[in-house]
């Protein structure tokens, strides 16, 4: 099932890209409309199955998604339709602004939701540089667009609602840049689909600027959003897009600085770029020393972040290593090179090792076998983005020569700046499975006579039936019991019982083969388990070998 599904999803893959490459390649007209007509309905097909396939937990955003796409079919359809009649297709532009209003809507439900640990600081982060991109947009754009645009006033209204539709995709990307959480295939999916509908717009924009689009251009890349649209719904990951974010993640970080200066200065730019010293020197001084404040304020906030995230940084480090030094397990830390930066004192309690021995060794000395569990867990925990904790079970060298049993548990924590390594938390259970192995004996073994009890002896009958059946082979049980055994307990007590029973347990266990199994069943009652007799004269002969073992005579109590 799983294999059909990734092949579904790379025949998708392929079919889009090569849908796409068609449309581009070919001119307008009715074609490149069959073309864009197909695309959209792949991608509709692809983001219902990827719905029914994966169920996410919330449904809202992906059904937008679906009517948006929905109505770009029926546009596109439309348009074929109306271009083979050679009716006005004008009207059917209203249908593909109705598909732009749900497939915007659907992706900022989805940053929303992904991101309401964001607060207030995330908020007026998208509208600084929804603000500053408006400034530019106004300007260079619609401005122009509206008065360039010909024809009727339903017309020049759509030629300006694109760009604004463009401003909104702006808003989108800057709540998904700005987000928290796993960077998952299904996040950049989303990403690279929101960025080609942007540069659609602005493709759009300037062709309307210039009179006409010389091209397919815009619909393409409109196409590729529609295909990377698809293919997040069809990952795996699409699951993950409105998880729950740690509020933590929600930090100013330089590149999301530099995102805001740039929108900072849109403003003075384009009093620059647009009036320039036409109305003298002082708008030009304005402008520029703005741009100049806004860089200086700017350079003064990274330096802080600097030394900001150097004091979090080191009181993270401090409050980390408080914790695990007073830990009883073994606290490490090992980065991309599998290398261990860092581990507790509470390896010289538990292995008898110096930490400062351990790192100039690489680590703790291991078994084959654990070595190769513990390089595969690094791995499975890296491809796996951190997503569930690693735990494994291995053998440690002491630093007195003898093997310990150890159990690790490994937490991907490069994501933490306090910490930004894989934590390696490893524990001696060796006294613990001394203890399983010792309650498990017992479970399965008679206190008195160290021999098998009733339920090993049923359990390894029942193993002895099966292989007889595979190899047509004999098995065979011998019972016996001891006559008059009570008379020796009610005469000598039952430590002189207690001994006869265990004499009978050694005498027995000493005749029989090594396959052969000898069990207590209770009292005074035993058992052999005789598996993979080859003929019934090996059953005989051992059954004469026990009759003479217990008819030895014992003498008990001196």
């Amino acid at each position: 099932m799983q294999r059909s599904w990734q092949r579904l999803c790379a025949a998708y893959g392929v079919a889009g890209a090569l849908l796409v490459l068609l449309h581009a390649r070919i001119g307008p007209g009715v074609a490149a409309e069959v073309a864009y007509t197909a695309v959209t309905a792949l991608a509709l097909l692809a983001v219902t199955a990827g719905v029914r396939h994966h169920r996410p937990r919330v449904l809202g955003p992906w059904r937008l998604a679906g009517i948006g796409l929905a109505f770009a079919v029926v546009a596109s359809v439309g348009w074929v339709v109306f271009l083979l009649l050679g009716l006005d297709t004008a009207p059917l532009g209203l249908l593909y602004l109705l598909a732009w209003v749900f497939c915007v809507v659907a992706a900022w439900s989805l940053t929303s939701l992904r991101n309401h640990g964001g607060g207030l600081g995330a908020a007026l982060d998208v509208a600084i540089v929804t603000t500053g991109s408006g400034i530019l947009l106004y300007v260079f754009v619609v401005q122009p667009t509206w008065d360039g645009a010909t024809g009727s006033g339903l017309g020049r209204a759509i030629a300006v609602i694109y760009p604004l539709f463009g401003l909104a995709l702006v808003a989108v990307l800057s709540r998904l840049l700005f987000g928290g959480a796993a960077r998952v295939p299904a996040f950049w999916h989303l990403g690279t689909a929101v960025l080609m509908l942007l540069a659609a717009d602005v493709m759009h924009a300037v062709g309307m600027m210039h009179g006409s689009e010389p091209s397919n251009g815009p619909g393409s890349l409109r196409l590729l959003g529609f295909v990377f649209l698809g293919a997040t719904a069809l990952h795996p990951t699409m699951t993950r897009l409105t998880d729950e974010v740690d509020a933590d993640q929600f930090r100013l970080s330089r590149p999301r600085l530099l995102a805001l200066w740039g929108a900072s200065v849109a403003a003075p730019v384009t009093l620059l770029l647009r009036s320039g010293f036409s109305r003298g020197p002082e708008l030009p001084v304005v402008a520029l020393g703005s741009v100049a404040l806004f860089t200086l304020v700017v350079a003064r906030m990274w330096g802080l972040l600097g030394s900001h995230a150097r004091l979090l940084r080191q009181e993270h480090e401090s409050r980390f290593r408080a914790l695990v030094e007073h830990a009883e397990d073994v606290i490490a830390l090992v980065d991309e090179n599998d290398l261990i930066t860092y581990v507790s004192t509470s390896v010289r309690t538990a292995f008898g090792y110096e930490p400062e021995v351990v790192l100039g060794q690489g680590g703790l000395p291991l078994d084959a076998a654990t070595g190769g569990r513990l390089r595969s867990a690094l791995d499975e925990l890296r491809t796996a983005d951190g997503v569930r904790p690693v735990r494994l079970h291995g053998r440690v060298m002491h630093a007195d020569g003898g093997w310990r049993e150890a159990e690790a548990v490994l937490v991907d924590r490069r994501r933490d700046p306090a910490i930004g390594r894989i934590v390696v938390t490893v524990r001696d259970v060796t006294a613990q499975r001394e203890l399983e192995q010792q309650l498990t004996h017992q479970a399965f073994h008679d206190a008195l006579t160290g021999l098998p009890n009733r339920a090993l002896f049923v359990d390894r009958a029942r193993q002895a039936l099966d292989v007889r059946r595979a190899d047509a082979s004999m098995c065979a049980v011998l019972f016996l019991d001891l006559d008059d055994f009570k008379t020796v307990n009610d005469s000598l007590g039952h430590d002189q019982g207690d001994a006869l029973l265990k004499t009978v347990g050694e005498r027995l266990a000493a005749v029989v083969r090594g396959e052969d199994t000898v069990a207590r069943l209770g009292g005074d009652e035993f058992a052999i388990l005789v598996p993979r007799a080859l003929e019934p004269r090996i059953v005989i002969a051992l059954a004469e070998r026990v009759l003479a073992a217990v008819s030895e005579p014992l003498v008990l109590a001196g």
